[in-house]
C-alpha cells in the first residue's frame, strides 16, 4: 500500500515515537523511508551588516543537525537498511511540502509534542500547515500517547456520509484488509436540546436507517462494526477510541454531513490535538496512496 514514507523529525522526544512508527511501517510495507529535518536559522540574530555571522550560525546549526541525523539513520538502518536521512535549510512547512513532492512520498509521519490543557503545542504551527496542505495522508503520532500496535489491529474511522468521509472509509478498509485489522465505523450525531421525545425517537431511527443505506457494503462483514452514537462528534470519536483500545484513528480532514462535520479546525482538528492514539488524516480530493506518483 505504501511505497515511500517521509518522517519529519526535530531530534526531540516528541519525534522519537514518530520515528518508531515510520520505521515499523516501512519494515512492514517493505517500502522506502526517509527522515527529514528542516533547519530554520534564526536570521533575526544576524544584523544586516554582519552576514558572515549569519553564515556561521547557519553552518553550526546544519553541522549539528547532520551529526544527529547520522546517528538517527544508523539506528533506523538496523531494521530498514535502505533508510535515508536529509537535512535541509528553509521554512519548515514549505520545505516539508516541497519534499513530499520531490520524494514522491505517499505517507508523512509527524510527531506531536505533549498536550497542554487545550492542545498539543506543535499543532497550530508546522504540523497544522502540513495537515492542511499535504497532498498525501499525514500520520500524527502523539509523544504522550498510550501504547498501541504500530501496525494497527483495531482502527476507528468516523463517517458523516460525505464524499471525503467515504474516501477515508474506502482507504481504511483497504488498509485494514492488508494488515488484518478490525474496523469500527462510527457516525456521531447530536440531538438538539429540548427536542420532543417523539422527534428524538424518529431521529434515532432515521440515523440508523441512513447508516444502512449509505454503507450497504459493510453489512454482514465480520471485520467491521458500524454504529451510530449520540454526542458531540469529536468527543464521541475520542471516547470510542479509548473504549475500544483502538490503535489508530483514520479520518478525512474535511467534509460535511447531516448532523456533523469533519472540518479541519473542527472535529478533525480536535481529535488530532487530543487523541492518545495516532491519527491518520486524509485530505480531499481522495488522498489515495500513490496519487502523487508519476
Amino acid at each position: 500500500m505504501f511505497h515511500s514514507i517521509l518522517c519529519v523529525i526535530d531530534f526531540t522526544s516528541a519525534t522519537e515515537r514518530a520515528v518508531e512508527h515510520a520505521t515499523e511501517w516501512a519494515q512492514q510495507q517493505k517500502c522506502a523511508l526517509e527522515l527529514l529535518h528542516v533547519v530554520d536559522p534564526p536570521i533575526y540574530m544576524a544584523p544586516p551588516e554582519l552576514p558572515e555571522l549569519y553564515l556561521t550560525i547557519e553552518t553550526s546549526m546544519v553541522t549539528d543537525a547532520e551529526q544527529r541525523m547520522a546517528a538517527q539513520v544508523a539506528a533506523v538502518r538496523r531494521r530498514v537498511p535502505a533508510a535515508r536521512g536529509r537535512v535541509i535549510c528553509g521554512l519548515p512547512a514549505r520545505t516539508i511540502l516541497e519534499h513530499i513532492t520531490a520524494l514522491k512520498a505517499d505517507l508523512v509521519v509527524v510527531g506531536t509534542h505533549s498536550r497542554t490543557a487545550l492542545s498539543r503545542a506543535f499543532l497550530g504551527s508546522v504540523a497544522d500547515r502540513v495537515l492542511r496542505t499535504s497532498p498525501v495522508p499525514v500520520l500524527l503520532v502523539p509523544q504522550d500517547g498510550r501504547a498501541v500496535e504500530i501496525v494497527p489491529k483495531l482502527i476507528v474511522t468516523p463517517t458523516d456520509f460525505s464524499a471525503p468521509a467515504r474516501d477515508a472509509l474506502t482507504f481504511c478498509l483497504a488498509l485494514a484488509r492488508e494488515v488484518g485489522a478490525f474496523v469500527e465505523v462510527v457516525h456521531a450525531y447530536e440531538i438538539p436540546a429540548k427536542l420532543d421525545q417523539n422527534l428524538v425517537r424518529a431521529l434515532r431511527t432515521a440515523v440508523s436507517a441512513q447508516l444502512g443505506t449509505e454503507h450497504p457494503e459493510l453489512a454482514g462483514r465480520s471485520d467491521v462494526r458500524v454504529q451510530a452514537r449520540e454526542g458531540e462528534p469529536a468527543e464521541t470519536i475520542l471516547t470510542l477510541t479509548e473504549e475500544a483500545g483502538a490503535d489508530l484513528v483514520l479520518m478525512a480532514s474535511t467534509g460535511r454531513g447531516f448532523l456533523s462535520g469533519l472540518l479541519l479546525g473542527g472535529v478533525t482538528d480536535r481529535v488530532a490535538r487530543t487523541s492518545v492514539a495516532p491519527v491518520l488524516v486524509l485530505r480531499p480530493p481522495a488522498s489515495w496512496v500513490g496519487s502523487n506518483r508519476s
